[in-house]
């Protein structure tokens, strides 16, 4: 499906290659504070049993349908990949919450402004955050839909009033669990077998990654990244791991729909896996 977009996309639009940025606002976690954090816990190895399993296909969301305004979000010129990549996460968390609970699924994007703004180091929009703070935020105070608190590629001061944080209540998450930390003793296969195991589970993986910058600029139309040859310089970036098959991740950035086929591309899951540093999930609410 992913390259029958790429080559409907190569078709309307030039593969301009997107600016990687320096920085693209993403902190380093504390390790002290995250050993407090619990393990997320799965009961059995469902990879094994779903070789190939795509988060979005299930909810019957295609990226080609994406709006490309609300989803996939764009960070711009903002140091916000934290806040997009946990706000992302949560509309496919939501979607499985209310399948799970009203028997059809209620498809919403949320604003990672909302995030960002509220968990950023004082100052400008080019500092960054952490991914736990976001998770935190979503934890104590919820998330608000984009068209209650918009999404903005360009401003961050703009903070949540009385009634914003009224509607953020109700979509909150019963908190969040790690899946791979640095200091996790697993090995390149470990690694992949947890992180595919987590999204078998249908659950959006957030991901704290140190990315190439070729992948950072992966071109618009380009539906999967190989390694270049030699060494290559990386940045800091959040990433949403939303599928796999025998051989790769399906990931969503937080460029909107300028990087690769509508915001998703395929990642080889041996160079994935060796990207990330961390990586959590979120707990559902349990009525």
């Amino acid at each position: 499906m992913l390259r029958t977009i790429g080559i409907y996309l190569a078709l309307l639009f030039p593969l301009v290659r997107v600016a990687a940025q320096e920085e693209s606002g993403l902190l380093p976690e504390n390790p002290k504070e995250m050993k407090a954090v619990a393990w997320a816990k799965f009961d059995d190895d469902r990879a094994v049993l779903s070789p190939r399993f795509f988060l979005l296909d299930d909810l019957g969301v295609s990226p080609e349908s994406f709006s490309c305004n609300d989803f996939p979000l764009d960070q711009g010129r903002c140091a916000s990949c934290a806040g997009c990549a946990v706000a992302q996460a949560y509309s496919i968390h939501y979607a499985f919450r209310t399948r799970r609970d009203e028997k059809k699924a209620r498809w919403l994007h949320f604003s990672g402004s909302y995030v960002y703004n509220q968990i950023k180091k004082p100052g400008d929009c080019r500092l960054g955050a952490r991914l736990s703070d976001g998770l935190k935020l979503l934890t104590a105070k919820g998330i608000c839909p984009v068209q209650t608190f918009k999404h903005s590629s360009y401003t961050c001061e703009e903070k949540p009033n009385n009634q914003q944080l009224d509607t953020a209540s109700e979509f909150r998450i019963a908190g969040f669990g790690k899946v791979i930390t640095p200091d996790s003793d697993y090995n390149l296969d470990d690694k992949i077998k947890q992180l595919k195991n987590a999204i078998a589970w249908r659950n959006p993986v957030i991901v704290y990654t140190n990315l190439p910058k070729s992948l950072a600029a992966l071109p618009r139309g380009q539906c999967d990244w190989r390694s270049p040859n030699g060494k290559e310089t990386a940045v800091r970036h959040a990433l949403v791991l939303t599928g796999y098959d025998e051989h790769h991740f399906q990931v969503l950035n937080s460029l909107g729909c300028r990087w690769g086929c509508n915001g998703i591309a395929l990642i080889p899951a041996d160079e994935l896996a060796s990207m990330v540093e961390w990586a959590f999930v979120m707990n559902y609410i349990l009525y």
